[in-house]
């Protein structure tokens, strides 16, 4: 059976969630991807293909960010199908139009995103002779003014006027804030986490949590006593097992059943929380805190302390060494200004 003749007997993608189905990106597999007409697939099989069709072997996409690359691509494929009938009559000019009409609806950083996922989707295509064209490499570049690049500067007094608000109103906010800003975890990473991964390494005399980034990649971060005497609380007070135990299938940060919450739920609702509190400093901030704004505040906490570099980027799980410098950069900047070293008075 060709795929086009599997595509019509199973339905390949009848609803939203079938996107993230891969049981029959499996079969398609067995069948042979490379065997594809990919000219004759509906625009759905193709996103379908896109997504489960990892550019690597060993790095696979989360599915956080499928959710946003087919995010993307459904706008991008109803202007298509809407304005010229589908993306087989797609022009250069037609391409120019459609992200003309995004840059004057969309900051420069999202706008570069819509473009980097339309590009990689309508090259994969292309690659794999379902285009008769490569519609990705003559769009104009999308440049990002540092300035625009959010402002995530936190400090370490303001980290504890927000506990300390939080302590005596929230206590699980409060004691989420608190793991985030004490380990530098990815919301992802903290919305996934298990309590069996947790465990206490006597060589060290620390707690260790084994989480799972980016890419599937496994790393471990320490749990502070003071932040872990919280969560356990936290714990007991849901119900759930407070002690370690490697057998354990509730979630590190219980919801009150011991499952897991979701990561775009603890995102929105920190940032939401935090706002609540009304504090002062919150009235001149530009950008709202949240669980990202805890994880750029770990990294400069540990630049100050003196931690490498290369430690601080291990530490947090970045591939690149140039994302912890970005992470970094305000500070940089700041500690680079002519007048630094002079005093308190010029003259």
């Amino acid at each position: 059976m060709n795929i086009v003749n599997y595509e019509y007997h199973n339905q390949l993608v009848k609803s939203k969630s079938d996107f993230f189905d891969s049981s029959h990106f499996e079969r398609i597999m067995s069948i042979g991807i490379r065997n594809i007409d990919y000219s004759q697939l509906s625009e759905e099989s193709l996103v379908y293909l896109f997504l489960h069709d990892e550019p690597s072997l060993t790095k696979k996409r989360s599915e956080r960010t499928k959710k946003l690359y087919l995010h993307d691509l459904s706008n991008f494929l109803r202007y298509t199908k809407e304005t010229i009938g589908g993306i087989q009559e797609l022009s250069h000019n037609e391409m120019e139009i459609y992200f003309y009409q995004l840059s004057k609806k969309y900051a420069a950083t999202t706008l570069r995103r819509k473009k980097t996922v339309v590009q990689q989707f309508l090259k994969y295509v292309y690659d794999n002779n379902g285009l008769s064209e490569d519609f990705s490499s003559r769009l104009k570049k999308v440049s990002v003014k540092k300035e625009a690049l959010v402002n995530r500067d936190l400090f370490p007094e303001e980290v504890n006027e927000i506990l300390d608000t939080l302590k005596n109103t929230n206590f699980f906010m409060y004691s989420l804030f608190f793991l985030l800003t004490t380990t530098g975890l990815r919301i992802e990473e903290v919305a996934k986490a298990k309590w069996a991964d947790l465990a206490f390494h006597p060589s060290l005399n620390v707690y260790l949590l084994r989480v799972v980034g980016k890419g599937n990649k496994t790393r471990e971060v320490r749990i502070f006593e003071d932040v872990l005497d919280d969560i356990c609380y936290l714990r007991q007070l849901r119900k759930q097992i407070s002690e370690l135990d490697a057998s354990s299938r509730s979630a590190f940060l219980p919801k009150a059943d011991g499952s897991h919450y979701r990561a775009d739920y603890l995102s929105k609702y920190a940032a939401e929380k935090i706002e609540e509190t009304n504090l002062p400093f919150l009235r001149y901030r530009k950008d709202r805190i949240t669980p990202h704004t805890c994880r750029h505040f770990f990294a400069n906490y540990l630049m100050g302390k003196g931690i490498e570099l290369k430690k601080i980027r291990d530490y947090l799980g970045h591939e690149s060494i140039m994302t912890t410098e970005r992470y970094l950069r305000e500070r940089t900047r700041r500690q680079n200004l002519a007048t630094i070293d002079i005093g308190n008075s010029l003259f």
